[in-house]
């Protein structure tokens, strides 16, 4: 039997956490942040859970976030603004500590109906806008490629494709290849775990290139080496909400 990722368990993760759509408040100095998760329900917004942390990130704003907390819920791990577009470039992938990233195993279910599989994560470094420079954003890929063999002077060569091309995943997934500069070596040999290549000729390019986040998800990304029109400085914007803050009467700060 070939390579098979490994499993994780969920409960064995420490961002197993409370996750999700939240509004974010700050105190005055910013020692305690009040997390308000929250779901739409008929277009309006109920509140599910309420966190109070003292740790959570430099970066992190009175707003609306897609929070990730750590398993005791005492700690923001991280936060994706829940709109925005953002000119960033690849920090790094996620592995643990002196290892290679590897896809790893998940499951899910269509329509009743139990299915697997792979993702990778990747940790993006924001640069623009100025106010949210270094700010890392957290980005997930399906790992849907897979091995074709195509002919190179002569020879049938095995090499990476993508898998699934009509799925929307798959999409994102092309976009970020292209954008951060994968293929401009050419082809690239398939081999049961291709992230460590990937990630070298990622760090070799340094792109640099665009994202957009809707409802805390990523929903584009765009290649700044095309034609695209970079955005009027208007239209880059962090969805705030002025009008919150911690209610001093339940959390007395």
């Amino acid at each position: 039997m070939g390579y098979q990722p490994p499993k994780i368990k969920k409960s064995s993760s420490q961002y197993s956490g409370t996750k999700g759509t939240a509004k974010v408040g700050l105190n005055s100095d910013r020692s305690k942040a009040q997390i308000d998760f929250y779901k739409k329900e008929d277009g309006t917004e109920v509140n599910i859970k309420r966190i109070v942390v003292s740790t959570f990130p430099e970066y992190l704003k009175t707003g609306r976030w897609y929070v990730r907390m750590s398993s005791d819920d005492r700690e923001v791990l991280s936060a994706n603004p829940q709109k925005g577009m953002f000119t960033v470039r690849v920090n790094k992938f996620v592995a643990p500590e002196n290892e290679e990233p590897t896809p790893r195993s998940r499951e899910g279910n269509y329509n009743g109906k139990p299915y697997t599989y792979q993702e990778f994560y990747v940790w993006l470094e924001t640069l623009k806008p100025d106010s949210f420079q270094g700010m890392p954003l957290f980005l997930t890929l399906r790992y849907n490629f897979d091995g074709e063999y195509i002919d190179m002077k002569g020879k049938q060569v095995e090499v990476v494709g993508y898998s699934h091309p009509q799925s929307a995943s798959t999409g994102m997934l092309m976009d970020f290849c292209d954008a951060t500069g994968v293929w401009e070596k050419g082809p690239m040999p398939f081999q049961a775990n291709i992230l460590p290549l990937m990630a070298k000729r990622i760090a070799h390019a340094n792109k640099t290139f665009q994202i957009v986040y809707d409802e805390g998800w990523p929903k584009t990304i765009f290649n700044m080496d095309t034609e695209e029109e970079e955005p009027e400085k208007d239209d880059i914007k962090f969805e705030e909400t002025s009008n919150f803050s911690p209610d001093v009467e339940d959390v007395p700060f």
